[in-house]
């Protein structure tokens, strides 16, 4: 028998901090990179639903590799506080399985976040 939990997260972390990787346009991460702030592009939305992966290989998988949306072409590595990742967690809702099936449609847009 595994001891390998059915659930878990295999990120970059320290005891502060955890690595995620997000993907943007290119006008959007160009400015990011530039200033060190993501909204620092008018055309960043935080009203706009986006995925964030703990590991490069799902985000790269997920995006086509950045051939597969114009609006995915540059994925940035972000460095999130470890206890605001966890409280996303915490609020999210399953995007699918058995609380997240389509029974379940628009409660990520009441949580505000979507577990995957």
């Amino acid at each position: 028998m595994s001891s390998t939990p059915f659930r878990q997260i295999r990120a970059h972390y320290d005891t502060n901090t955890i690595v995620v990787y997000q993907a943007y346009s290119s006008e959007i991460a160009s400015i990011a990179v530039e200033h060190q702030k993501l909204n620092a592009s008018s055309s960043f939305s935080m009203g706009h639903m986006t995925w964030i992966k703990p590991c490069w290989a799902w985000m790269l998988y997920r995006v086509g590799y950045s051939y597969k949306d114009a609006r995915q072409t540059h994925i940035l590595l972000l460095t999130m506080i470890q206890d605001a990742f966890i409280g996303l967690l915490r609020r999210a809702a399953l995007s699918h399985g058995p609380a997240g099936g389509k029974e379940d449609s628009g409660m990520g847009e009441r949580q505000g976040v979507r577990a995957e």
